[in-house]
């Protein structure tokens, strides 16, 4: 009696999906990346770095940048994160230390000076978490929109 292998139609289908996941995970579409979103306002410019894909259980950091663009000094600048973004992360860690939930205010920020703020979180949700972060002072603002995968 001869062997032969035969195939159905959703086998080959699940079959070269299988032979996808090498091919893929080459070129690090799973694995943990960077991206970087600015945005600019009279007076503010704002850089954000921020995981676009994360493991589930990883701890990863936003990074935000706030510039002084402007000639004179600002009394006080108040980064803004979107509490339903953060809510979906564990254990989020701000530095500096936030003034109240989700908002670090950073004080006299010289002209031309950068300030950095930091945001520790561990990936605990699966799925597509989208926010936005914002820079704001007295009637100037600049913000960005952010989006984590969460895989496992």
């Amino acid at each position: 009696m001869r062997r032969r292998l035969r195939f159905g139609g959703l086998q080959l289908v699940g079959l070269g999906l299988i032979m996808l996941i090498p091919v893929l995970a080459a070129f690090k579409v799973f694995g943990a990346g960077s991206a970087t979103a600015a945005d600019r306002g009279a007076a503010l410019r704002m850089s954000v770095e921020y995981p676009p894909r994360i493991r589930r259980g990883s701890m990863e950091v936003v990074a935000v940048l706030v510039t002084n663009a402007g000639p004179s000094p600002l009394d006080t600048v108040t980064v803004r994160f979107d509490s339903a973004y953060v809510a979906r992360f564990t254990d989020p860690q701000f530095v500096p230390s936030p003034s109240r939930a989700f908002e670090v205010e950073l004080a006299d920020v010289a002209p031309g000076e950068t300030r950095r703020v930091q945001l520790g979180m561990r990936a605990n949700e699966y799925g597509r978490h989208r926010g936005r972060i914002d820079a704001i002072h007295a009637g100037d603002s600049a913000g960005v929109g952010i989006s984590t995968v969460v895989l496992p």
